[in-house]
């Protein structure tokens, strides 16, 4: 056999079957350049993590994860922004303490959204 079955169910079950995503942007236009608003909604599929048998494979749920940005152009060449990925502070299903006898993993490697939660930033941004 080429691939065993760990190897097997990560490329087949390791990422999720499907990914949604939805997304809108706003402009609006003011005398000093223009105001803009940005929101994009993420939906993994099912995702799950192969154990070393059928009795300690771990499946993570669908989750949505929301992203906000807030941005303003001035003039013509320059551009800010502050946003949130992950604006709910989604975290993926804790790992089960019967698959994380010590508790160094508190989440799974194959979340398809990291398992660092939310995210803020500032931007600025000069275009020539």
């Amino acid at each position: 056999m080429l691939f065993g079955r760990i190897n097997i169910l990560t490329f087949e079950d390791g990422t999720p079957r499907n990914k949604f995503n939805a997304a809108a942007d706003w402009t609006y236009p003011v005398t000093f350049g223009n105001l803009g608003l940005g929101l994009k909604a993420t939906r993994y599929g099912e995702v799950m993590e192969p154990g070393t048998d059928a009795n300690h494979d771990f499946r993570m749920n669908p989750t949505t994860v929301v992203d906000l940005e807030l941005r303003t152009g001035v003039g013509t060449h320059f551009t800010a922004a502050l946003g949130v990925d992950n604006l709910f502070d989604q975290y993926p299903q804790p790992y089960p303490a019967v698959l994380n006898p010590t508790g160094t993993l508190g989440f799974s490697r194959y979340s398809p959204f990291g398992f660092d939660g939310r995210f803020e930033y500032a931007r600025l941004a000069w275009n020539w």
